[in-house]
């Protein structure tokens, strides 16, 4: 299965590791790019049992958050997904939440495999080479 991320998106998160590595180090890249993968991770799963138990504002919160995370590597795919959700629950528009939520988790485990690659790899990655892993939607 193709990957989701367009060349834009895969320009824009490797401007933002370039810029994040010179500011930061590498160690410290290593560092935050972790702290973003566990916690995301965390947010994302935490998701549908939120939605399931009509916990908007949880959801919103996690959903901001995922936002911020996305914003700082430039992954602007999954910025406009958060935001998406979270202007559906301002709206109170719950009905269309779960395929908005559904969307917003695909599009992390697309870009998941590209996000856990070694900081270097990642910015040198052909977008037209990156897969989404076997199974995934």
């Amino acid at each position: 299965m193709e990957s989701m991320q367009g060349a834009d998106d895969i320009e824009c998160f490797r401007r933002a590791i370039e810029r994040l590595s010179r500011d930061l180090g590498p160690e410290g890249l290593a560092e935050i790019l972790d702290s973003y993968l566990t916690d995301t991770r965390t947010r994302m799963d935490s998701l549908p049992g939120l939605l399931e138990a009509g916990d908007h504002p949880a959801m919103a919160r996690c959903v901001h958050s995922i936002r911020g995370g996305s914003a700082i590597f430039g992954l602007q795919e999954l910025e406009r997904a958060s935001l998406a959700v979270e202007s559906a629950l301002k709206r109170s528009e719950t009905r269309g939440l779960a395929p908005l939520v559904d969307a917003l988790r695909d599009r992390y485990r697309a870009w998941e495999p590209l996000l856990r690659a070694e900081p270097g790899e990642s910015v040198r990655r052909d977008p037209g080479r990156s897969k989404t892993p076997e199974g995934s939607p």
